[in-house]
């Protein structure tokens, strides 16, 4: 790299010898010589001296040009040597390394090394990766802890409301499953462990008849929070809605709500409550001669009574 720099230096002092410098100093001092002869004989003085000058100073430059070329040709000629002393020894390496069959293991041990430092890459990218996630972990973490503190105190400030809804929800199941007796059948219980957090269980299923035993645990649940919103005085709608949910439970139950609502508007409590009883048979003489869930007496006691001449909006559902 040297020698190929100072090659290209030797090449521009070369051309600059070649610049052209010849000035012709009659041609000058005949065109002022045509207005003045004195002028043109005094510019044509001075002319020759600063011409003469000139030549002077581009002969001592030239002079330094050559011995600088020279020089610079030396120290090239100088490196040359160094180098081929350089390649004869690599000439020699190469040939030791051949007749040993050498040069096929560098050029495996090259390709090994390559490979090497690719793996190296890939397993830093995988660290770096790795820390990245256990950063994001150790975040999730954080916030999980925050979570469970959070719902260990919703659990501690909702005490009073939980007592409040179980004695409703205590007296409801009480009136429809009489013969079912139990002390738990509402709980509220942190489970911190588990993915929910937190676990609600309500009327668990070997407190309910096992035929129908979800619609049970539904009509009793949704009961409560309907008569839980009238005590408290929730904004929210003062009815309930029911379809086919005595569907698999045992009809004395539907004896037992229709009783259980009456002593509910009987004590002052505005609300409706709508149900659907598809069964055939549903209000026959299987309820025995209770009076209160009579047809005759439900359809006297009826907000709206609807038949296949009577439909409502006047439409078929």
């Amino acid at each position: 790299m040297d020698n190929s720099a100072d090659e290209l230096k030797v090449k521009s002092y070369e051309d600059s010898l070649h610049l052209d410098i010849k000035i012709t100093s009659n041609k000058i001092s005949r065109i002022y010589s045509e207005l003045n002869d004195l002028l043109g004989q005094r510019i044509e003085k001075t002319l020759s001296q600063a011409i003469e000058f000139r030549k002077n100073l581009v002969e001592s430059r030239r002079e330094f040009i050559f011995e600088e070329i020279e020089r610079i040709k030396s120290v090239i000629s100088a490196r040359s040597l160094e180098i081929d002393k350089f390649e004869n020894k690599r000439a020699e390496i190469f040939k030791f390394l051949k007749a040993k069959k050498a040069i096929k293991d560098l050029s495996e041990a090259h390709f090994e090394l390559n490979k090497r430092k690719e793996e190296i890459a890939s397993l830093e990218s995988r660290v770096r990766l790795v820390k990245d996630l256990q950063k994001e972990k150790l975040q999730i973490n954080q916030r999980v802890n925050e979570l469970e503190q959070q719902i260990l105190a919703f659990k501690d400030s909702i005490q009073q409301q939980e007592l409040d809804f179980v004695r409703i929800l205590t007296s409801i199941y009480n009136s429809l499953y009489p013969e079912l007796d139990k002390n738990t059948i509402f709980d509220i219980t942190p489970n911190l462990k588990s993915d929910a957090k937190i676990q609600f269980t309500i009327l668990p299923n070997n407190e309910m008849l096992s035929k129908g035993r979800n619609q049970g645990r539904t009509l009793i649940y949704d009961l409560s929070v309907l008569f839980h919103t009238i005590e408290k005085n929730i904004k929210a709608p003062r009815f309930l809605i029911h379809d086919g949910i005595f569907d698999g439970v045992d009809k004395t139950h539907f004896i037992e709500l229709v009783k259980f609502l009456e002593d509910k508007k009987l004590s002052g409590n505005e609300f409706q409550y709508f149900i659907t009883l598809n069964e055939e048979g549903t209000l026959s003489d299987k309820f025995g001669d209770a009076d209160i869930v009579n047809p005759d007496h439900l359809e006297n006691e009826a907000i709206l009574v609807l038949s296949p001449n009577s439909k409502l909006f006047n439409k078929d559902f």
